[in-house]
């Protein structure tokens, strides 16, 4: 679409609603054509109809999908060159996009246009169904709009429901209201369906205008409620997630960067990039290794090596130096990513270079004093220069090259000297160098509070044997609390006029050195918002604006070239990477203390090493919601004073493992008298179950890392997984005080460190990172409407194994149906749950349960946890003891377990699911059915699973792991309830 179209547009257009993906409707699926989200423009894409050679077809691919486009014409060729537009405009400033279809600038011969929208789902006979579209043209369409609504082939013949779409303008003296058009159609009776449904517009002929779509829903209409009945099932409410943009944007660009950096370097044989003078081909490879390093791509390792070698080679002119920047970016990169085995010698040289070049305020300049220069003399640390320099010396230090604690130290004293006493905020000079008159800002703050971590941490130093030490920092750690705090407050202030007015702005931070800053701040505090803010998605969103004119969507690159377009790269590959661990720290007091330690941060880095992918951490808290601490696999909970948990907070904690988490409790050094209180609060949030020493044969101990010494620690679980580990302290050390030092040597703890890596494996059963940009796994609670009592047992095993099974059924069944599951403990219930988790035989008081309740005209869900084959010819031998005359037969994938389609409601089509029968096997596209239906002589009464829906419903932490069919493991679950809210009201 041109920039003129796009004018064009927009003035003659009014703000839309957010497309909703589907109204809550009972009797059958609401039948969306048109959810436009939150999109990239798109031109259609343009291709002859194979049927017609007077036929031009306009189509649209991937997310963009929403039917088509037929033009007919005595000229197709001028609709093939782009005589006319077509495409979705994208989102502009909040709003929704459109379908814009122009014609007003082609030069067509008796065009005949009709718009083909698709619709999801299927049309049932004789109902009653609700459309609404919201459409725009430039000039009032005189007699409407033909259309079919909806139009399908059904018992081998096309059938449709003709209607006239005209604009509704209501209009007032202020006001211009938007033009929904709503209206009503009756299904033809037919048999069955033999193709999907679409919605048909039919244009004008020679139709030589603007036209556009925002939204178009189809829905049945529920008789009952408009009745003003109450109905006797519940209805479905669907979600379509509306995903930011940016994360697409990222991979995007990362992906184009990439490929743009190898092409570039083809032709050179050093294998360097090639800039203008030797320090910008030094400074443009530094980026370009750091970015492509960052993806943690095995391929690229040689191409890599070859650079740095390159890089390590380079020497200034004979009487001249090489800026601090240049140094300060090789040191970086050659510590980050060659490594001490290969480049110590340059390491060592790089580092004595940057701490000879370091002023007495602590600071560094662009240009190191020690260059024999008029430049150089007139130069002043700046907070940009002086927080590379700390990087460069940072990567150096962790990659084994010890760099003298006074460096660190007097770093400190520079950034404790440039904050602010009053607001605690950073301004862009120190003051004895004029910075005293300018204001503080977010950007300048939060360099600030890298500054200072860094140089608490490194002054602690890695490595160091005392872990503690860090601790000693009150200053710092005081700066650091109050610039958090003026950021917590006050970030992204520009977007509000008055705060705007108290702050000021500061403008000579480059964007993309503004993109790094808030990406390392993520990166060493473990700190995710910010004033509520999820501050690395605002910077990057704010990088991809259109109206910015940072980065050009074709290419890839970004304003300034391949240097800016670098240092971009690197930051998006580190600050979008998934979050593998969260800590939490609790005990009160001085307990808020150890948040300053960098024993996750740390672990985090040797983790992100031995997978050789980027890797996030974050701080949480017990205060934080339960679906929030699900975002994250790994629970790293430091216990560093007297325990006070709540009961919420207990409760919590139960539901992250239940939900697939996975917890680490340490109890830091100081502390071991706090250990009895840990055990003692676990008995009390899971009484189910009781500590044991951790097994020597245990896979958390050779998943990814074989661990050759002991690990001594105890666990707690279920028996199909265990989820709680309390660690034991070895020689007086915490591993909270090893990981803060980051002892990965032999001297040290490695076997803690592999430890952490086998679970997170552990905690992954080898699926995919959970994507940072994602929403939380664990279902959001909507407002009940009704509620339906269900009753579980456990039986075969000797411990229950989910016994908040039915907490994640109600939030599922709130969530999609707005309908409350209430546990009716041992009483009777419509629904009877039965969790297979043995091979035992049920004991009399259980089979008899089981026969109360079918012959109480109850429905029975039997389902075998970890799909055991054992365990579940076991456990229908004792059915058919029980139930005498009962038989089962192989469920179809026809069947509305599979289909959804449950009379009075409508599930989840689960046919496309991935399907496994036990633990161990792959998933598999439409495999087997492993349902069975359990019949008896007055009809079905139940469903007999071996996919493990126990665990698939309960483990919902990631999408392939834990449950035998997952995501569709939940799906299965939902429509076994709704076949027995449906059994009852037969009964």
């Amino acid at each position: 679409m041109t920039g003129r179209s796009m004018r064009r547009i927009r003035t003659w257009t009014c703000a839309g609603l957010i497309a909703c993906a589907a109204l809550p409707a009972r009797g059958g699926p609401n039948l969306v054509a048109v959810g436009f989200f939150d999109l990239a423009p798109k031109l259609a894409n343009v291709r002859y109809s194979l049927t017609d050679p007077q036929t031009v077809v306009l189509e649209f691919d991937g997310e963009h999908d929403f039917g088509r486009i037929l033009v007919k014409s005595e000229t197709p060729r001028s609709v093939a060159r782009r005589g006319l537009v077509a495409g979705y405009t994208g989102s502009r400033g909040g709003a929704p996009g459109f379908l814009l279809f122009d014609m007003s600038e082609a030069q067509i011969q008796n065009a005949q246009v009709v718009m083909e929208f698709n619709l999801k789902g299927e049309i049932r006979p004789g109902r009653t169904y609700e459309y609404e579209i919201e459409m725009f043209t430039e000039n009032e369409i005189q007699g409407g709009i033909p259309a079919i609504m909806p139009a399908f082939w059904a018992d081998g013949k096309p059938f449709g429901v003709e209607v006239t779409l005209t604009n509704p303008i209501e209009t007032s003296d202020k006001i211009s209201r938007t033009r929904f058009i709503r209206g009503t159609v009756v299904a033809p009776d037919f048999e069955q369906m033999t193709s999907s449904a679409k919605i048909v517009l039919k244009l004008p002929q020679n139709f030589g205008q603007r036209f556009a779509v925002q939204r178009l829903t189809f829905r049945e209409i529920d008789d009952e409620l408009k009745a003003g009945l109450d109905p006797e099932m519940p209805a479905p409410v669907r979600y379509i997630e509306i995903k930011t943009p940016v994360e697409g944007q990222i991979l995007d660009a990362l992906k184009k960067q990439k490929e743009g950096f190898l092409q570039y370097v083809e032709g050179n044989p050093d294998g360097y990039w090639i800039a203008g003078n030797q320090e910008d081909s030094i400074l443009l490879t530094c980026s370009v290794v750091s970015a492509l390093g960052e993806l943690g791509d095995p391929k690229l390792e040689d191409r890599l090596r070859k650079a740095m070698d390159w890089l390590a080679e380079q020497t200034p002119p004979e009487n001249t130096f090489f800026s601090t920047t240049t140094v300060g970016a090789r040191l970086y990169t050659l510590s980050r990513f060659g490594g001490v085995e290969r480049f110590r010698k340059e390491i060592t040289r790089d580092m004595d270079y940057l701490v000879r070049a370091q002023y007495d305020s602590g600071g560094w300049s662009t240009v190191s004093y020690l260059a024999q220069s008029a430049e150089a003399a007139n130069t002043q640390p700046t907070h940009v220069s002086t927080w590379a320099a700390m990087l460069a010396l940072r990567e150096a230090t962790f990659a084994g090259v010890e760099c003298p604690r006074k460096v660190w130290t007097q770093a400190a004293n520079y950034w404790t000297a440039g904050q602010s006493t009053k607001s605690g905020g950073f301004r862009q000079k120190l003051e004895q160098y004029g910075g005293l008159s300018e204001n503080v800002s977010d950007e300048f703050t939060a360099l600030g509070v890298v500054g200072m971590m860094i140089s608490m941490e490194m002054a602690s130093g890695p490595g160091a044997r005392d872990c503690r030490q860090v601790l000693a920092y009150k200053t710092l750690q005081k700066g650091i609390d109050a610039a958090l705090a003026f950021l917590n407050t006050r970030y992204a202030a520009e977007y509000s006029e008055e705060l705007l007015g108290q702050l000021g702005r500061v403008e000579n931070m480059p964007f993309f050195v503004r993109l790094q800053v808030f990406q390392y701040l993520r990166t060493v505090s473990g700190i995710p918002r910010l004033n509520d803010r999820d501050y690395f998605r605002l910077e990057a969103e704010k990088l991809f604006d259109p109206a910015q004119g940072l980065y050009d969507f074709n290419s890839g690159v970004f304003a300034g070239g391949f240097g800016t377009t670098a240092a971009c790269m690197s930051a998006f590959a580190l600050g979008a990477s998934p979050t593998a661990y969260q800590r939490i720290v609790v005990g009160g007091g001085d307990a808020k203390d150890y948040e300053h330690s960098w024993d996750v941060q740390h672990l985090t880095r040797y983790v992100m090493a031995q997978r050789k992918r980027p890797l996030n951490w974050r701080r949480s808290s017990l205060e934080d919601e339960a679906r929030h601490l699900l975002e994250v696999p790994v629970m790293f909970l430091n216990v560093a004073g007297p325990l006070n948990l709540e009961p919420d907070h207990l409760e919590k904690l139960r539901t992250y493992v239940f939900n697939g988490g996975t917890l680490l409790i340490n109890v830091v050094s100081e502390q071991e008298s706090q250990r009895d209180a840990v055990a003692s609060v676990l008995r009390t949030a899971f009484p189910e179950y009781e500590l044991r020493d951790l097994p020597k044969d245990h896979p958390v101990l050779t998943l990814r890392e074989k661990i050759e010494q002991p690990v001594v620690a105890k666990v707690l679980g279920n028996g199909v997984r265990d989820f709680v580990f309390l660690a034991v302290n070895e020689g007086g050390r915490d591993w909270s005080c090893d990981f803060h030092t980051y002892r990965t040597g032999k001297d040290g703890a490695p076997h803690r460190f592999a430890f952490m890596n086998n679970l997170l494996e552990y905690t992954l059963d080898s699926s995919p990172f959970r994507s940072s940009f994602d929403p939380s796994p664990l279902p959001q609670r909507s407002t009940p409407t009704r509620e339906f009592h269900v009753a579980t047992l456990e039986i075969g095993g000797d411990q229950p194994v989910y016994p908040d099974l039915l907490k994640t059924l109600d939030l599922v069944m709130t969530s999609n149906y707005r309908t409350r599951i209430v546990d009716a403990k041992d009483g009777e219930a419509p629904l009877l749950w039965v969790m297979v988790t043995g091979p035992k035989a049920p004991t009399e008081a259980q089979t008899k349960r089981i026969r109360d309740h079918v012959e109480g005209g109850g429905f029975l869900i039997v389902d075998v946890v970890t799909g055991s084959e054992a365990w579940g010819e076991a456990a229908l031998a004792a059915l058919r003891t029980a139930l005498p005359g009962m038989t089962t037969t192989q469920m179809r994938t026809l069947h509305p377990t599979y289909t959804g389609k449950i009379p009075g409601t409508q599930g989840f089509d689960a046919r496309g699911g991935a399907l496994r029968k036990s633990m161990t096997s792959e998933l598999v596209q439409n495999g087997r059915s492993e349902f069975s239906v359990l019949k008896g002589k007055d009809g079905d009464f139940g469903v007999f699973s071996h996919y493990d829906l126990s665990s698939g419903l309960t483990y919902n932490q990631f999408p392939g792991c834990r449950g035998l069919t997952p995501p569709t493991a939940r799906q299965l679950a939902v429509n076994c309830v709704l076949q027995a809210m449906f059994h009852d009201k037969q009964n």
